[in-house]
């Protein structure tokens, strides 16, 4: 499967992630953002990933990006910048990122944001 797929599949299955959850969630596909999901006044904005290694970089211009959609969005009191990230056979890390910078990403990092809060 083509990187680019990989990438659609997993943001897909975001979307239906936080659809149990009770979000309202759309991935985006001009690749301008990954998936924008909202609930009650919350809105949250994801960069999604997927990889097969223990760790993974997030560039601080992906989470700029982050930051630069959620300022659109000022009816909702609660805006949410989270970096969600696939690991195979270990499941989903998200984390809530609350400054713009690189942030490392590994597969026993403790969730900072979870769908179903």
């Amino acid at each position: 499967m083509e990187i680019k797929e990989k990438g659609k599949k997993y943001e897909r299955e975001l979307v239906e992630l936080l659809k149990k959850y009770g979000w309202h969630s759309r991935r985006i596909p001009a690749s301008l953002l990954d998936v924008i999901a909202t609930k009650n006044d919350r809105i949250a904005v994801f960069e999604v990933k997927f990889t097969k290694e223990e760790k993974i970089k997030i560039l601080k211009e992906q989470v700029a990006n982050l930051y630069d959609w959620l300022s659109f969005f000022s009816y909702y009191p609660k805006k949410e910048a989270i970096i969600a990230v696939k690991f195979k056979r270990k499941g989903w890390k998200f984390i809530n990122v609350k400054e713009i910078k690189d942030y490392s990403i590994s597969c026993d990092m403790i969730n900072t944001w979870i769908p179903w809060e």
